[in-house]
This record gives C-alpha cells, structure tokens and sequence, in this order.
C-alpha cells in the first residue's frame, strides 16, 4: 500500500436524491476512459455486514478477529475492528494511494469537496450551503452560485472532474482542491 493520497470527491444529498446511480454512472465513465477508481460507502449503520452469517470469513469475526482478510485471485475484502471511525481521507490514503480518483458516498460533514445530488420529486431544497460543494447535479433549474449538470450531462460532469480534480489537479481554475491531504 501508497501513501499518497489520490484525489478525492464526496457525493451527497439528501437520502434517495439518486447519489448512487449517479456514482455508478460517473465511475463507469471514469473506467472507460482509463482511469483506476476507487469507492468509499459510509454506511450509517455502526454494525453492517459485508458478508454472509455462517461464511468462514463471518465466523472468525465473530469469533472475535481484529481483523479479516478474505484474498483470491482477482479481489481482497478487509474487515477491521476500529477504535474509531476513520475519516474518508484516511481510508483512500490507506488502502488507495495507487487511484486515480476516489469517488466517496457520504460523508457530507467532512471536510471534502462535494458533488451534491438533488432530485426535486425527492425533496423540496438542496442541502444548506457547503463552502467545498464543486458542483451540483439536479433534474430542477435552481437558483444557485455552484455550478450546475443535469442529471442528463454526465458526460460533462465526468469532463469536468477530469479537467479540474484528475489531470490538473485544480492548481490554475480557482476550484476547490480534490487533492488536499488536510482531513
């Protein structure tokens, strides 16, 4: 493992404004144009599963391990008892120092730059203001500062990470650094 921190990109909204989908829909861009991307989830549940009850891997965690590594030849999981939750910024420079980008879901009190997702058949209004918010993807016309996509301009919002947190790492266009190591 790096050290290096890859850039990094918290998407939020309000709970179903479509933050997944439009993750997925960003990160499967991302890989056909070549980049290596990693994920974070926030999970709100303080004890979620990543495996099944009665697996090996299960079993030993249960059994009390510290931690368990599950290994194969095309993928490793990792499940770690913490002392506590560690931030966004730690997990990507632990475990993904060799991505190009790590695109994050939640997180949104985090000191990170933010994409936020909001659908209008969802909720009423965007989530407060937010000082890191890079952009804002909506299916609404809004008045707002931030720049705004479509949820319909994902290959402009994909041109736009590229262009501001991936290659130029956003030292010239005056846009909220990606590649911060403050956490």
């Amino acid at each position: 493992m790096t050290s290096s921190t890859p850039a990094i990109i918290s998407f939020v909204g309000k709970k179903n404004s479509g933050k997944t989908t439009v993750l997925v829909n960003v990160l499967r861009e991302l890989k056909s144009r070549g980049f290596n991307v990693g994920t974070i989830k926030h999970a709100h549940s303080h004890d979620f599963l990543m495996d099944r009850p009665g697996k090996d891997s299960h079993r030993f965690y249960d059994a009390g391990a510290d931690a368990v590594v599950v290994s194969s030849t095309v993928k490793l999981a990792l499940l770690k008892r913490t002392a506590h939750e560690p931030t966004a910024r730690e997990l990507a420079k632990t475990f993904m120092g060799n991505m190009d980008i790590v695109l994050v879901e939640g997180y949104k009190t985090q000191n990170l730059p933010k994409i936020e997702i909001f659908r209008r058949s969802a909720h009423d209004s965007p989530l407060p203001p937010d000082p890191l918010l890079l952009a804002l993807v909506t299916d609404d016309s809004l008045e707002t500062n931030s720049l705004v996509f479509a949820t319909s301009e994902l290959s402009e919002l994909v041109d736009f990470i590229v262009d501001n947190c991936i290659t130029s790492g956003l030292s010239s266009t005056g846009v909220i650094s990606c590649r911060s190591d403050s956490s």
